[in-house]
C-alpha cells in the first residue's frame, strides 16, 4: 500500500467508528449521557473532587472498590467537570465525585459499580488512593 491508500484507510475507518458512535447513541443501545448519583447533605459538593474510572481490567472488580480507581484529584468542581468531559466517551466509564463520595456525574452504562450508597462507598474509597 501506497502512503494516499495507507491514509485513505485509516480516514475510512475514522468515518465508520464515527458513525457506529453516533449510531450506539441515537439508538439508546449504550450511551454516553452523564447519570447523578445521590445528592449529599444539603446539596452541597466537598473539595477535592477526583476523576474516577471503572477498569475493565481482568480481576480488577477485586481492587476492594469494585473495580473503581481514583485518577485526577482537582481542586475545583469546575476543573473536575472540564477532566470529567475530557476523558468520558473513552474505554473506561468515567465519573466525578467529591471528598465525600458523592457523584456528580458519570456515564457508566454496563456497570453498577458507581450506583447507590455503595456507589458512594467505593468512590470515596476509590479517590483516597489519590
Amino acid at each position: 500500500m501506497s502512503g494516499v491508500e495507507i491514509v485513505a484507510a485509516l480516514q475510512g475507518a475514522a468515518v465508520a467508528v464515527s458513525t457506529v458512535k453516533q449510531f450506539i447513541d441515537d439508538s439508546g443501545i449504550m450511551s454516553q449521557d452523564d447519570r447523578h448519583g445521590p445528592s449529599p447533605p444539603g446539596g452541597k459538593y466537598n473539595a477535592p473532587f477526583y476523576i474516577i474510572y471503572r477498569s475493565n481490567a481482568p480481576f480488577s472488580s477485586t481492587n476492594g472498590c469494585d473495580g473503581l480507581i481514583g485518577e485526577v484529584k482537582c481542586s475545583t468542581m469546575d476543573e473536575a467537570l472540564k477532566v470529567y468531559k475530557e476523558k468520558k466517551g473513552g474505554m473506561w466509564a468515567y465519573g466525578v465525585c467529591d471528598r465525600d463520595g458523592y457523584l456528580i456525574n458519570y456515564n457508566a452504562t454496563t456497570t453498577t459499580s458507581f450506583d447507590g450508597d455503595r456507589g458512594r462507598e467505593m468512590c470515596k474509597k476509590a479517590a483516597s488512593s489519590l
